[in-house]
Order: C-alpha cells, then sequence, then structure tokens
C-alpha cells in the first residue's frame, strides 16, 4: 500500500513537472498610433481629438486638439508581467511635466483608464481612451 501510494505521487510529480506552460510574449507598441479622446476637466474640456505615436526607442510623440493642434512630447514603457503603459510627457504651451498611464485591455488594442498628472498645473490634469490604429 505505501509503494502504491509512492507510486502514485512520483506520476503525478512526473506528469506536473512534464506540463508546457504557455507564457505570452510581452506587448511591443513600438511603431503603433493611438487614437482616442482626451478629457481635462479642470479646463473644461471634453472629448478632445488625442494622438499618441509610440516609437521603438522609447520616445512618445502626439498631439491634443482643442481648436489647434498641441504637441505631446516624451518617453513610454510598459511596466513588466503587467497591462500598465506608463507615460512622461509634455504638452505644448502647458507648463509643467506630465506623469500618466493607461490600462491596456486583454486584446491589447484599447488603452483604458488613461490619465496624465501635472504636478505644476493641476487645473490641466487629462483623463483619455485611444485605440490602435
Amino acid at each position: 500500500m505505501n509503494k502504491l501510494f509512492m507510486f502514485a505521487i512520483s506520476i503525478a510529480l512526473i506528469i506536473t513537472s512534464c506540463t508546457k506552460t504557455e507564457t505570452t510574449a510581452p506587448v511591443d507598441l513600438s511603431g503603433t498610433t493611438w487614437n482616442g479622446l482626451a478629457n481635462v476637466p479642470g479646463l473644461t474640456l471634453s472629448d478632445r481629438p488625442f494622438v499618441l505615436n509610440f516609437n521603438a526607442d522609447g520616445t512618445l510623440t502626439g498631439s491634443l486638439t482643442n481648436g489647434s493642434s498641441f504637441a505631446i512630447n516624451g518617453t513610454w514603457n510598459l511596466t513588466p508581467n503587467s497591462s500598465t503603459v506608463r507615460l512622461f510627457f509634455t504638452l505644448a504651451t502647458v507648463s509643467g511635466s506630465y506623469v500618466g498611464q493607461a490600462t491596456l485591455t486583454t486584446n491589447n488594442t484599447k488603452m483604458e483608464s488613461g490619465t496624465g498628472t501635472n504636478a505644476t498645473m493641476p487645473s490641466a490634469n487629462l483623463n483619455f481612451t485611444a485605440t490602435k490604429s
């Protein structure tokens, strides 16, 4: 009985140690463009066209349009083993820098719950959603 138990445990260990685990490839946003809408509640701006370009060298460019197009320049990265995209950027004519983040959906074609916080000018804090073009 004891030998049968040990045999069963050995077989179970062999099966579980040989089980192939699926790992998903990390998301690569390099060379992609995302279009969406941004809101700046402190300045009563709603649903303004918003574009983000994720460059392979880690730089971020884009624009926010409010009658005129205001350039976005900065950097980006992905939080390891996460769906969080981190953004560090400036927005033309706005004082201070932004620190932001957004969450990629499971199919990696939409960014949701995007925020950009500006410590120098809190009234210019923004939120956004964007879809991969």
